[in-house]
């Protein structure tokens, strides 16, 4: 297997706004949120979407305009570290998380569905498990999930790894190089607090796998989903990039679970791993 393509096919958007630096484990709940603007009186529902790294906000737009057709507010956050957000010169994988938060409850959303692509996914989820009350659905595109304990795997392979920092710099104009440093080092130490805060998510979670060409090894979210109390394992064999490599069968995948236009199971089926 040729490893190293597959890493450049996946890495362009691998780990995916801005905040303080934190430096408490994974698994913490959120204490608070700062809001970085007024505050608007009205509550609503929708869903918020969050890109990988070295993507950008605009990768949800062929999702966002299908959750329109059915009258689903959203709203896609550009990550911590990108164009456009604050870049600190560190970056702690919580600060995604109580960012994520503030910017929902800046919005004054009253309970979202929220969908992650790889390190947003892991955003998604820190989300989830910190605030229970706010996630109403949770959609989890190939998220890394890190190590239990010391004798537990890698969620990613050394090759991958290896371009992606490697390939850093290139990236530069999009996001700051420091970044996938900073989470590739914070994603190879075991997180056991993490593990433990998957029991707290109270919202119906659907994982998108992409299969074998993946450089995210896929038992791992086997073992994800079987630690979420309300979980659904879907595979459709993308790679890395299932909402861009194939749009529709991510579309159809996704969208009746956000709506509830049907049951997730019986659309599903055909794509369960």
């Amino acid at each position: 297997m040729n490893a190293a393509p597959r890493a450049r096919e996946d890495a362009g958007a691998v780990w995916g706004l801005s905040g303080r630096i934190r430096t408490e484990p994974l698994g913490r709940p959120a204490e608070c949120c700062v809001e970085r603007a007024p505050p608007r009186s009205v509550r609503r529902v929708a869903v918020v979407c969050l890109h990988g790294a070295a993507s950008r906000a605009g990768t949800w737009d062929r999702l966002r305009a299908e959750l329109e057709r059915y009258q689903v507010e959203s709203h896609a956050f550009t990550a911590l570290g990108h164009s456009g957000a604050a870049m600190p010169r560190r970056y702690s994988l919580v600060d995604f998380r109580d960012d994520a938060i503030a910017e929902i409850e800046r919005l004054r959303l009253q309970r979202v569905g929220v969908v992650g692509h790889s390190l947003g996914g892991l955003t998604a989820l820190m989300v989830a498990a910190a605030r229970p009350d706010l996630v109403d659905r949770l959609v989890l595109e190939e998220p890394p999930v890190p190590p239990r304990d010391a004798n537990d795997a890698r969620p990613f392979t050394r090759g991958s790894e290896l371009w992606m920092r490697l390939a850093a710099p290139l990236a530069r104009r999009r996001l700051d190089p420091r970044l996938l440093n900073q989470v590739l080092n914070q994603l190879l130490v075991p997180q056991p607090s993490w593990w433990e805060s998957l029991a707290r998510i109270k919202a119906p979670t659907l994982i998108v796998a992409g299969g074998p060409t993946s450089h995210l090894y896929q038992d791992r979210l086997r073992m994800l989903a079987d630690a979420i109390p309300d979980a659904r394992l879907v595979t459709v064999p993308a790679g890395h990039r299932v909402h861009t490599k194939e749009p529709d069968q991510f579309i159809d995948s996704v969208v009746p679970f956000l709506t509830r236009n049907e049951p997730a199971s019986s659309r599903l089926a055909r794509w369960i791993g």
